[in-house]
């Protein structure tokens, strides 16, 4: 009877891991660092995808972050991304949860 409930139990469990897939997050966007005085801005975006790929919309939302900040310091040109596409981490994976990506991208402000 026990042996029974196990394997109930575990059908039950691995059922659930089957149909239900892996936990996603929504991508978040957020400004972690900068400069008034250098006019540097750096963002951040997080999110988890198939093979290290981050949205569509990626760029546009980092440079459109990056563009209020310097807006709020009163530089009045477009920000200028540096260093390429920006570093990628990778957070510590967990059980049932898709792979968590960081990449942060620098940007300099211009007038």
């Amino acid at each position: 009877m026990k042996k029974l409930k196990l394997t109930t139990i575990a059908l039950a469990f691995a059922s659930t891991v089957l149909f239900t897939g892996c936990a996603s997050i929504t991508p978040q966007y957020t400004l972690v660092d900068g400069s008034k005085a250098d006019g540097m801005v750096q963002v951040n975006a997080r999110f988890n995808a198939v093979n290290n790929q981050g949205p569509n919309d990626e760029l546009d939302q980092v440079k459109a972050i990056a563009k209020e900040a310097c807006k709020a310091w009163k530089y009045k040109g477009e920000p200028h991304m540096f260093g390429g596409k920006g570093s990628l981490s990778q957070e510590p994976v967990q059980p049932f949860v898709k792979p968590v990506f960081n990449r942060t991208y620098r940007f300099q402000c211009t007038d």
